[in-house]
């Protein structure tokens, strides 16, 4: 019995650490016993699974001698599930980055700080796409997928095991890859406010009256929106190529 509380314990402090990294279960905004509650529930859920195995000689060892070897395999499992949640939200960046790329184009950047809820330094424009991100990646059931690969974990990194040899490699090049994603997602509306902003300013060669800060900026910003209204299907196509190669991804980190 007390073997199956150690074990749970420990199933419980690499799912409660997954859950509470990973944006999508355990943001800022989720509550904290949504967190605590969704953490138990997928620990039960697992228990029953992963306990059919002997307990690992680590496990052994921290009943039967000292709690050393309990604490070490509690802060194996704690970093293992954070870098797991820390893979994991990598979906989310490509919808980030193009917002806020695309914020910073159109001269939006300063709305993040009139954020009345103060939650985060998101501007409007990448909330919208993060949202929409989200919206496509649980109609894809992606979810599942999520699931699916943390069952998958307990299998490559059994629980109370020595430290894994977690792919860090794997983890920066796919951080970059997911910031590449989100600047091709942005790089139509990009391309096309570049070439409005150089017939302003021919405009401006042409006739120096026309100030470029009281009329270029309005009539680029307009612009801007108007093509984000009208390349809204391309992007949510780029938003599901990049989460279906997420999908490729996340093989490499488990």
């Amino acid at each position: 019995m007390q073997n199956l509380i150690l074990f749970y314990s420990l199933i419980l402090t690499r799912v409660g650490a997954f859950v509470t990294v990973l944006p999508l279960f355990g943001g800022v905004n989720v509550p904290r016993l949504v967190k605590a509650g969704l953490a138990f529930a997928l620990a039960t859920v697992w228990i029953g699974n992963v306990a059919e195995g002997p307990p690992h000689n680590l496990l052994n060892r921290a009943v039967e001698t000292s709690c050393f070897a309990y604490g070490v395999a509690v802060a194996r499992e704690f970093t293992l599930g954070a870098l797991l949640g820390y893979g994991f939200s990598l979906f989310q960046v490509p919808a980030r980055v193009c917002g806020e790329f695309l914020t910073q184009e159109l001269g939006l950047s300063f709305g993040a700080f009139l954020d009345p809820t103060g939650t985060a330094n998101l501007s409007a424009l990448t909330q919208i796409l993060d949202a929409l991100g989200i919206l496509l990646f649980l109609g894809l059931d992606g979810h599942h997928l999520f699931l699916a690969a943390l069952d998958m974990t307990f299998a490559r990194y059994p629980v109370g095991g020595a430290l894994p040899n977690v792919p860090i490699q794997h983890l920066v090049a796919g951080a970059s890859l997911t910031v590449q994603w989100g600047l091709v997602i942005a790089m139509p509306v990009a391309v096309a406010l570049f070439v409005v902003t150089f017939v302003l300013s021919l405009m401006t060669r042409a006739a120096p009256q026309i100030n470029l800060f009281t009329v270029g900026f309005p009539l680029r910003l307009l612009a801007g929106l108007l093509l984000l209204f009208l390349l809204i299907p391309n992007l949510l196509n780029s938003l599901v190529n990049a989460l279906g190669r997420f999908g490729e991804l996340l093989t490499r980190l488990i």
